[in-house]
């Protein structure tokens, strides 16, 4: 109410309802509204605004103008937090960088505060703001603690920062994702769809294969290549089938959006019913998914025609990814008949990935990247394994990159498209100079990709691809999501 308050005089509209009049009366009392007539107006001494944290400074953005909002020191927040409305003080001195000082918390959004202790006082785990407490004498250092936003006392203890697991707990509770152990659906009130069970295309004789890290517990996709017709099949489990639109678990999955890998533990979007067995394409299991059936041009490296439609596959095998790049590399040890039967399209299909890859890569860009996979053993780190991007990686990127293709092809128009356009002319110089100090001897030529190409070739000569990867992808534009194609 509060907001619309001083929202209403901001923009000199008057009518107030009764108990609106009572609460203005109370800060006229303040001398914070001023009444002139019939009309009233904040106080010029003061500003009213909504808090805005950034990570170095603040922003008590205006109610009704932005040209308004004033940048304040984090220091002077008073115990303000990101969104609150507050009463701030003006500071009118010229030399000073202050402009204004948090007088009080108007209407605040959070109840409770995260803090760790450091020195004798509360700092906020989120902004590393110091909070004016005399309440941490019986606190250790690095104690980690819920408080509440008025007299700053302990409402919860939760742990040390040298606690192995306390970086999970403060991510989610940062991240409000704390619900995600509260609120669960129950495994009965997931809902199958009938009405897809007779229109659905049996593909279990196919021996279609899942290709994973060793790691994996939910297998999201799986392929089969028919050589004959050279014709590859993706297949995408059908999550749909089983989440029925608007029920509790459709809105709880739609919350959550994602699931969240934390070191110890995995927080599904999805009960583990459903991500880890129903909806996973288990080896030598019945499971429902929608299929692209691709026909490939191998000659021109095209796809001369797609289909989509809901399909019953079986898995015939899981492999790791270090699996099959032995067997790309033609060691292929001891196999079974059912792994032979695989391994005869695998080998083919990857010859044909490969020459669709060099082909794209004639308008895009092949950076080496890696992944750091942390290995923990009773919640300690015991070793980091390097996971970079080899063949068994790229058979399958471009096997989902084909099908991705297709399917932005049926959506047409409609659909939320990721946009990466190209880094500007600046970017790009900086881009130049920093390899140059590097010793990578590289110069701008007509385009961007081009330029990119030229760096990347000049990098291997000095064997520091890997390294002037990173300061490229560095230079490109953050890619960002629209309803717009822009290309």
């Amino acid at each position: 109410m509060l907001k619309n308050i001083f929202t209403k005089i901001e923009n000199k509209i008057f009518n107030f309802s009764q108990d609106e009049k009572n609460i203005i009366e109370d800060y006229i009392k303040d001398e914070i509204i001023v009444k002139n007539g019939e009309d009233f107006e904040i106080n010029s001494k003061y500003k009213i605004g909504v808090l805005k944290i950034e990570k170095n400074f603040a922003i008590l953005e205006d109610l009704v103008n932005p040209i308004k909002n004033i940048k304040l020191e984090l220091d002077a927040l008073n115990g303000a937090f990101n969104n609150d409305l507050i009463l701030a003080k003006r500071v009118f001195n010229p030399r000073s960088k202050i402009k204004a000082k948090v007088i009080k918390v108007l209407e605040g959004k959070k109840a409770e505060i995260l803090v760790y202790v450091e020195d004798g006082s509360f700092f906020t785990l989120k902004e590393n703001i110091e909070l004016p407490s005399k309440n941490t004498k019986t606190y250790e250092n690095g104690d980690v603690l819920i408080i509440d936003n008025k007299e700053f006392k302990e409402i919860k203890f939760i742990g040390n920062l040298n606690d192995a697991k306390i970086d999970e707990f403060i991510s989610l509770y940062i991240y409000e994702e704390l619900y995600r152990d509260e609120e669960k659906i129950e495994v009965d009130e997931f809902v199958e769809d009938e009405s897809k069970k007779e229109t659905r295309v049996d593909l279990r004789d196919l021996p279609f294969c899942t290709i994973d890290p060793n790691s994996a517990k939910d297998h999201d996709d799986a392929i089969f290549f028919d050589k004959e017709n050279s014709t590859l099949f993706v297949a995408i489990a059908d999550v749909s089938h089983f989440v029925k639109e608007g029920s509790k678990l459709d809105i709880l999955a739609f919350k959550k959006s994602s699931t969240i890998y934390l070191p110890s533990r995995t927080l599904p979007m999805l009960p583990s019913i459903l991500s880890e067995n129903l909806c996973s394409l288990k080896e030598n299991e019945d499971r429902y998914a929608y299929v692209f059936k691709l026909k490939l041009d191998i000659k021109n490296l095209k796809v001369q025609h797609s289909e989509l439609f809901c399909a019953t596959i079986k898995n015939h095998r899981n492999f790791s990814y270090g699996r099959i790049d032995r067997v790309l590399e033609n060691k292929l040890d001891q196999y079974n008949e059912n792994e032979k039967r695989i391994f005869d399209y695998l080998l083919p299909l990857y010859e044909i990935t490969k020459k669709f890859r060099e082909d794209r890569l004639k308008k895009g860009y092949d950076f080496r990247t890696s992944e750091n996979r942390l290995k923990l053993k009773n919640s300690l780190l015991e070793n980091i394994e390097v996971e970079k991007s080899t063949a068994s990686h790229q058979l399958i990127e471009e096997c989902m990159l084909l099908a991705n293709i297709e399917a932005s092809k049926k959506v047409g128009a409609l659909g939320i498209f990721r946009i990466h356009e190209e880094p500007n002319f600046k970017a790009i110089s900086k881009l130049i100079d920093d390899v140059n100090i590097l010793g990578v001897k590289a110069k701008l030529k007509d385009n961007v990709h081009e330029t990119i190409s030229h760096i990347q070739e000049e990098s291997n000569k000095l064997f520091l691809r890997d390294e002037i990867d990173e300061l490229v992808i560095q230079s490109l534009t953050q890619a960002k999501y629209s309803s717009k194609n822009l290309g």
